[in-house]
C-alpha cells in the first residue's frame, strides 16, 4: 500500500542516517525532516505497526527462510526455534559492523551463520552429541579428539580420501582460539563431503586401532584383541591424534606395556582373591586378626624366607591396591602363589592361626600372656593393622608391657620357681648361658651371684 511504501522508504532513509559519515549525518537528517512533516501522521502510525517487535522478528525469520533457505533448513534440523535463529544473526546488525544492513555485504555474514550451523550439524551427526552452538561443537571435538586413540597421520595414510577433512579436525584440535573464516569454510566443505565415512571412523575406533597398530602388539608378544580399548582409559595415548606416525608408534608401544602391566595385575588380584577369599593380604590379616606373614612362617620357614627375600607380600599389597609393580615382580608373586595352596587351607583353621599368633607375634612372652584373644584385643586398640603386628615397635612394646604387668604376680612367680626346680642341672646351666648371652644385665647378675 501507499502507507507501507512510505514506511519502507522512511526506514531506508533511517538506515542511511545510521550508516552516514559524520559530515553527512546532518544532511540526511534534514532530508528526512523535509519529506516527512507532522501532517503525515498516518506514516508514523503505520511505521509503529511495522517495526513492532513481533513483526520485526517475523520479518527477520521470513527473510532468512526466503533468501537463505539452507540456514533455515539447518535451523530446523538442529531443533532451534525462531528466537534462537534471531539471536544467532543479531550480531550481523551490530551498529559498528552492520553487514546485514547491506544485502551484498550481508551475504558474507550470512555465510558465516550458515557455516556455523553446518559445523554444529556435522559435529552432532559424526560424534553423536547434541551441541547447540559453534562453541559447544568446538568443545565436543577437542574433548573427543583428546581421547581418540589413533593418529591423524595414520588415518590419512589408510584413508587418503579423508586427508583434507582430517587435517581440518587436527587444526580445530590444535587451535582452541578458532580458525580463519576461509580456512574454516574450506575445511567444513571437506568434512561435509565425507561425513558418513568420518562417522564410521569414530564409531569403529577400536576396530581401526587394531588394524593400524596390531603389529605393535604382536612385537610385544600379545594380541590386540586381548586388550579391548574400552576397558582402559590410557594416559599414554592422550593427544595421539595430533602426533606424527613415528611418535604415534612410540606412544602405542608405551600403551602396550601399560596394558600388559594392568592385565597382569588384574590376573594376580583375581588369583589372590580366589585362593585366599580376601581382596588383599592386609584385609586377610585384619579379618583373621593374625599377620599373614606369621601364618606363612608357621606353615613353612622355607616359604617364609622366600617370601621375605622376594618381597612377595609387599608386592601383593601394592598390586591389590592398584599400585604398579614390574612384570618380573608380578611373575615372582604368581610363581609363589602357585605353590602354596595348602597354606590357605591351614590358615582357615583356628588352632593353626592361634599357634601362629603366639609363636610369631607374642613370641617368648607367650609363656606369661598365653591368652590369644586378650592379646589380640589389646593390639587392636593400638590402631596398628594386623598385617604389621610382627614388626611394629608399638606392638612389641605393648606385648612387653602386658608381660611385665604379669611378671610380679604370685602365680607367675610360682610358675617360674616350679620350672627352675624341675630342671636338670645341665639344662639349668644351658638356660643361664642363654639368658646371659641375650641380656647383659642378666650376665652381670650371673657374675655377681657366682662370687
Amino acid at each position: 500500500s501507499s502507507s507501507n511504501s512510505d514506511c519502507y522508504y522512511l526506514i531506508e532513509k533511517y538506515i542511511d542516517f545510521l550508516r552516514a559519515e559524520k559530515d553527512d549525518v546532518r544532511k540526511v537528517a534534514s532530508g528526512i525532516g523535509a519529506e516527512y512533516s507532522c501532517s503525515k501522521q498516518h506514516i508514523f502510525k503505520g511505521l509503529e505497526a511495522l517495526i513492532s517487535l513481533p513483526r520485526l522478528k517475523q520479518c527477520a525469520v521470513e527473510y532468512v527462510k526466503r533468501n537463505y533457505s539452507v540456514i533455515y533448513e539447518l535451523k530446523e534440523k538442529l531443533g532451534k526455534d525462531d528466537d534462537e535463529l534471531i539471536s544467532d544473526i543479531s550480531a550481523g546488525f551490530d551498529r559498528d559492523g552492520a553487514p546485514f544492513w547491506d544485502k551484498e555485504l550481508g551475504k558474507d555474514a550470512f555465510k558465516g551463520v550458515e557455516d556455523g550451523y553446518c559445523f554444529v550439524f556435522l559435529t552432532n551427526y559424526i560424534l553423536g552429541v547434541k551441541a547447540r552452538s559453534v562453541e559447544n561443537a568446538h568443545e565436543s571435538w577437542r574433548s573427543r579428539l583428546a581421547k581418540f586413540k589413533i593418529s591423524c597421520s595414520h588415518l590419512s595414510d589408510k584413508f587418503p580420501q579423508l586427508r583434507e577433512a582430517l587435517d581440518f579436525l587436527k587444526r580445530i584440535f590444535e587451535n582452541p582460539n578458532g580458525l580463519l573464516q576461509s580456512v574454516f569454510s574450506s575445511g567444513l566443505d571437506a568434512l561435509d563431503k565425507c561425513k558418513d565415512e568420518m562417522r564410521d571412523v569414530f564409531l569403529n575406533e577400536s576396530g581401526y586401532f587394531a588394524e593400524i597398530y596390531g603389529g605393535v602388539f604382536e612385537q610385544k608378544g600379545v594380541s590386540v584383541e586381548s586388550f579391548p580399548m574400552d576397558g582402559l582409559d590410557s594416559v599414554a595415548l592422550r593427544g595421539i591424534f595430533a602426533k606424527s606416525m613415528i611418535d604415534a608408534q612410540s606412544l602405542v608401544s608405551q600403551y602396550v606395556e601399560e596394558v600388559k602391566g594392568a592385565s597382569g595385575m588384574r590376573r594376580l588380584q583375581e588369583q589372590w582373591k580366589s585362593m585366599s577369599g580376601y581382596s588383599s593380604p592386609r584385609e586377610m590379616s585384619d579379618a583373621l586378626r593374625t599377620p599373614v606373614k606369621a601364618l606363612l612362617k608357621e606353615f613353612s620357614e622355607d616359604e617364609f624366607e622366600k617370601c621375605v627375600r622376594c618381597d612377595i607380600f609387599e608386592c601383593l599389597c601394592d598390586v591389590c591396591s592398584g599400585r604398579k609393580r614390574t612384570e618380573s615382580e608380578q611373575n615372582r608373586v604368581a610363581d609363589f602363589l602357585s605353590g602354596v595352596n595348602a597354606f590357605f587351607e591351614e590358615s582357615g583353621k583356628e588352632d593353626f592361626r592361634n599357634s601362629a599368633f603366639l609363636n610369631h607375634v607374642v613370641g617368648e612372652y607367650k609363656f606369661v600372656v598365653p591368652e590369644v584373644d586378650f592379646v589380640r584385643n589389646e593390639l587392636v586398640r593400638t590402631g596398628v593393622h594386623a598385617y604389621d603386628w610382627m614388626d611394629d615397635s608399638i606392638v612389641r612394646n605393648r606385648i612387653k608391657s602386658l608381660a611385665a604387668d604379669r611378671m610380679g604376680s604370685a602365680q607367675i612367680r610360682k610358675k617360674i620357681s616350679d620350672k627352675i626346680d624341675g630342671m636338670k642341672e645341665g639344662d639349668l646351666r644351658n638356660a643361664l648361658r642363654m639368658i646371659a648371652d641375650e641380656d647383659p644385665v642378666a650376665a652381670l647378675k650371673v657374675l655377681k651371684y657366682g662370687e
